[in-house]
C-alpha cells in the first residue's frame, strides 16, 4: 500500500494561501483513497492537538511533534520518522522540506514571485527562498505548480528542467463559493460592515503584489468624478504593507469610502462576492489567483490583471487591464459597472469558466503523480 507523509505545518497554522492549498488537497485526497484503498496518508506536523480539525478517517493518520522541534524537526525528526514509518513519498505542499529524505518529495512551487518582484517579498522570506530553492532542484523528483504560466516561469527563471514540473490547477469549493439568492443574506451583509448601498470588492493579503495603491487610485478617480456611488471593500489579513495602503487612503481623503475588512472566514466571504456589484483584482503577479475563480464561482463579474497566470484562469471570462496603469484600472472598473450587458455576460462566463477548477480533480490529478513517481521507484527498486 502506497503511504503518503505530507508536511503538513501549514495546513494548521496557515489561515489562507498555502493553508488553504493545504487543506483542500488533503481533504479530497482523503476522500480519493477512501473509494480506492489504494494509499495512506500521514501528516506530518509540529502543531497543537487542539488545533486538528480532520474527520475520523482509517486511512489518514497525524504525527505529532513536540513544539520544542517546530524549527529544526523537518531537518532532524522528520527524516527519521519518514524511514520509522516506511513512508514512500513525501508531499511538501508549503515551503518547508529535509535537506535529506530517505523516500522520494514531491515539492509544490506555487509561483516565482521571489525571483520576478522580490521587492514585494518580505526580506526574511526572501532569505530563506534563496537558500532552500537549491535543495529542493536536488531534492525534487517532481515539482508542482498551479498553472502552465507558473510551470514555464519555474522552468525557466529557476533552470529547471519542465520534464520535471507538473501544473496541476487549484480548485474552488463549490459547495461554499456559489450564487446566493437569498436576498437578506446579501442585505445583511452589506448592514454588518456598512457597505450599503453598492461596492467594489477586493480579496487578498494586503502585501505589495496585490496592488492595492494603484486599485485605490482608480478607485479615486471614479469617485473625483461622480461616476460611481460605490465603496471599495478590501476583505483579507494585514501583510507587511498595510500602512502603506492606509496612508493613500488617509491622503485621498477616502476613509469613508473604502472599507478594511480584514480576514473574512470562509462562511462569510461568498455572501462579499455575491453583494459586490464587481470583483477587481489588479495583481501584479500570480501563480494562480484563487480569489478570482471564487469570484467567478458566485457569478460576479471580474476585472484583473492581462499579465501572469490571471488571462489563463480567467479566459474570456474576465475584463483584463494593464495593472501598472491607474487610468485603465480605473477604465475597466467603470465598463463593467456602467454596461448591464457586459455585467451579465461576465457572469454566465465566469460561472461556466470556474466549472474548470475543482479541488477534487485537482487532489486526483496530484495522486497520480504520487502513484506514478511510487511504481516507477519500486520498479527501479526490483531491477
Amino acid at each position: 500500500m502506497l503511504r503518503i507523509g505530507i508536511e503538513a505545518n501549514s495546513y494548521f497554522k496557515d489561515t489562507a494561501g498555502t493553508g488553504t492549498y493545504v487543506r483542500n488537497i488533503v481533504a479530497n485526497l482523503q476522500e480519493e483513497i477512501e473509494q480506492s484503498h489504494g494509499a495512506e496518508i500521514f501528516l506530518f506536523t509540529s502543531a497543537k492537538k487542539k488545533r486538528i480539525i480532520l474527520g475520523d478517517s482509517k486511512n489518514i493518520f497525524i504525527i505529532l511533534l513536540n513544539w520544542i522541534r517546530t524549527i529544526f524537526w523537518v531537518q532532524i525528526s522528520l527524516p527519521i520518522l519518514l524511514k520509522k514509518d516506511k513512508i514512500n513519498i513525501l508531499f511538501c505542499p508549503g515551503y518547508l522540506c529535509p535537506i535529506f529524505s530517505p523516500c522520494p518529495v514531491i515539492f509544490t512551487i506555487h509561483d516565482a514571485t521571489f525571483v520576478r518582484y522580490p521587492e514585494t517579498v518580505q526580506i526574511f522570506f526572501l532569505i530563506y527562498l534563496k537558500l532552500t530553492i537549491p535543495i529542493i532542484k536536488r531534492l525534487a523528483t517532481v515539482i508542482l505548480t498551479v498553472s502552465n504560466f507558473s510551470k514555464e516561469e519555474i522552468s525557466r527563471l529557476l533552470k529547471i528542467s519542465p520534464k520535471k514540473i507538473k501544473a496541476v490547477y487549484n480548485g474552488c469549493n463549490r459547495g461554499i463559493f456559489r450564487v446566493i439568492n437569498d436576498i437578506d443574506k446579501i442585505n445583511w451583509i452589506k448592514i454588518k460592515y456598512n457597505i450599503l448601498p453598492k461596492f467594489i470588492l477586493n480579496v487578498g493579503t494586503i502585501e505589495p503584489r496585490k496592488n492595492l495603491i494603484r486599485l485605490i487610485s482608480a478607485f479615486n478617480i471614479l469617485k473625483k468624478e461622480k461616476l460611481i456611488e460605490h465603496k471599495l471593500v478590501l476583505c483579507g489579513p494585514k501583510g507587511w504593507c498595510y500602512d502603506e495602503v492606509l496612508q493613500k487612503v488617509k491622503d485621498l481623503n477616502l476613509l469613508q469610502e473604502v472599507v478594511f475588512i480584514g480576514y473574512v472566514s470562509e462562511k462569510e466571504l461568498p455572501l462579499f462576492y455575491n453583494a459586490a456589484d464587481i470583483f477587481v483584482y489588479p495583481s501584479i503577479y500570480e501563480g494562480f489567483g484563487l480569489p478570482v475563480v471564487e469570484a467567478m464561482a458566485c457569478a460576479c463579474p471580474v476585472v484583473t490583471s492581462n499579465i501572469s497566470s490571471l488571462p489563463e484562469i480567467t479566459g474570456n471570462a474576465a475584463l483584463l487591464v494593464n495593472p501598472f496603469s491607474v487610468e485603465e484600472i480605473a477604465r475597466g472598473m467603470y465598463e463593467v459597472l456602467s454596461n448591464d450587458n457586459l455585467r451579465l455576460e461576465l457572469k454566465q462566463k465566469g460561472l461556466n469558466r470556474a466549472e474548470m477548477f475543482l479541488w477534487r480533480k485537482a487532489a486526483k490529478e496530484t495522486l497520480g503523480v504520487f502513484k506514478e513517481v511510487y511504481m516507477k521507484t519500486k520498479m527501479k527498486g526490483e531491477a
